[in-house]
């Protein structure tokens, strides 16, 4: 009798504990569901080994074995080309807005405008050479495009700088980025085991990835040991384990 009562304790002890990560974990869901990047998870449940009595088995519960990461390593990758793909087109979009307003077709002061006034300046000198007004207006004609172009020239500088402003910027995030997934790479190694995965250190390693891959075309896979390495869309390794390779912009080429 004394251990039947034990038995139905510890049975009733383990179902507890596994209750109470139930709700521990449903509680961590709903405190995240706003997290950006944050996979939910969920707690594997098994039937708890049976105890062995003169009747037959005697069953032990439910136990709790391991907190499993509702994760698609399929989706993620698709999701890192289609991030890379918008990124590419984005960038492209904010160059061409720069570009667009030192192009800008303002009645009077348009190319086309200037252009065209500065051939009817020239016919009508050539219809009528004797006349000193048609002279200064073929010289009025022409300062008007000269300065034009001019402050196009002036402008597209700017634009120009802008860019490489843009650009440094984005070489800096890349490359605090790939140093931030190197030093996850190591802590994930270091902190799973048998028992189950570091997920929110996974979360925060894939939120990486997909802030990557909107500044560069990248690919990825991971290793036997849960590290990533990154490459590039040429093939070069942005990371591998617990090294992190840098990149710069020289020369209007990608260095590493």
């Amino acid at each position: 009798a004394m251990a039947g009562i034990a038995h139905v304790l510890s049975v009733a002890k383990e179902t507890l504990l596994t209750h109470q990560l139930s709700i521990q974990l449903a509680s961590h869901n709903i405190a995240n569901v706003d997290t950006p990047g944050y996979t939910r998870q969920s707690l594997q449940l098994e039937t708890h080994s049976a105890t062995p009595i003169s009747s037959g088995m005697l069953g032990g519960g439910v136990l709790g074995t391991t907190i499993l990461r509702n994760y698609d390593q399929f989706m993620v990758q698709r999701l890192a080309q289609q991030e890379s793909s918008l990124g590419n087109l984005q960038a492209q979009q904010e160059s061409m807005r720069l570009v667009e307003t030192v192009f800008n077709e303002a009645p009077g002061m348009a190319i086309n405008d200037l252009m065209n006034k500065f051939w009817s300046s020239w016919q009508d000198l050539a219809d009528n050479p004797e006349i000193s007004a048609t002279r200064q207006a073929v010289v009025q004609s022409s300062e008007l495009i000269i300065d034009q172009l001019h402050a196009m020239t002036t402008e597209m500088a700017q634009a120009k700088f802008d860019i490489g402003v843009s650009l440094d910027a984005a070489i800096g995030d890349v490359n605090a980025i790939v140093s931030q997934i190197a030093s996850l790479n190591v802590e994930i190694s270091g902190a799973e085991s048998a028992a189950g995965q570091a997920n929110d250190m996974r979360d925060k390693r894939d939120s990486l990835i997909n802030e990557l891959s909107t500044l560069l075309d990248i690919s990825f896979f991971e290793d036997k040991n849960g590290a990533y390495t990154v490459l590039m869309a040429d093939g070069h390794t942005l990371v591998e384990s617990n090294e992190a390779w840098q990149v710069d912009w020289e020369n209007d080429e990608l260095i590493w």
